[in-house]
């Protein structure tokens, strides 16, 4: 109540743009240009989805510190305007990973060490006993999934010709091995 009680409504183009991006975003149904972005609600995980919402409707490029700096829709506009639209960054997209890739310095240090003395050290393996039916097709899907995610799971290191190499494998082609304990 008392953040719309001083509602000011948006009095520029930008400013409605930005007001509409932060109703969605917050869930809010009214803003006005003066209320606070994190007194409505609004975190550092928002503030980072802002940012990507302000790119694609405002063709503008923000850092995180602006919503910090600037965190009325106000105050925001007039930085956008200050700062003129600047260049776009390009979108990410990912690369191709196909094939036998360079390993990371990280990854050639840890190739290195496992050739002196087995890397033991960075395998961590369990077991699970689990009691009650097992829904072993779930239980596949769902580490499938996970593996699909986190392509370093699914990363091998290789060596030809004495250099090392990595390779992404796919997850389609993973199997979970189980086996049944004797019923005591």
């Amino acid at each position: 109540a008392a953040l719309t009680a001083a509602y000011v409504a948006p009095r520029t183009e930008t400013e409605e743009k930005l007001a509409h991006i932060w109703q969605e975003l917050l869930g809010v149904e009214k803003v006005g240009v003066e209320d606070n972005f994190f007194e409505l609600g609004g975190h550092s995980l928002l503030a980072t989805r802002l940012l990507s919402m302000i790119r694609k409707s405002l063709q503008a490029e923000l850092q995180i510190k602006d919503i910090f700096t600037y965190p009325s829709i106000a105050a925001l506009a007039d930085q956008l305007l200050t700062r003129g639209s600047g260049r776009l960054l390009p979108a990410i997209v990912p690369a191709k990973r196909e094939g036998k890739l360079p390993l990371s310095f990280s990854q050639e240090r840890l190739w290195f060490i496992d050739q002196l003395q087995g890397s033991s050290h960075y395998h961590l393996p369990a077991v699970f006993r689990l009691q009650g039916a097992l829904d072993v097709e779930g239980l596949q899907a769902s580490f499938r999934q996970i593996l699909e995610r986190h392509e370093s799971l699914r990363t091998v290191f290789l060596q030809e010709e004495g250099e090392a190499c990595q390779q992404i494998m796919d997850a389609a082609h993973w199997q979970m091995g189980y086996s049944e304990a004797p019923a005591q």
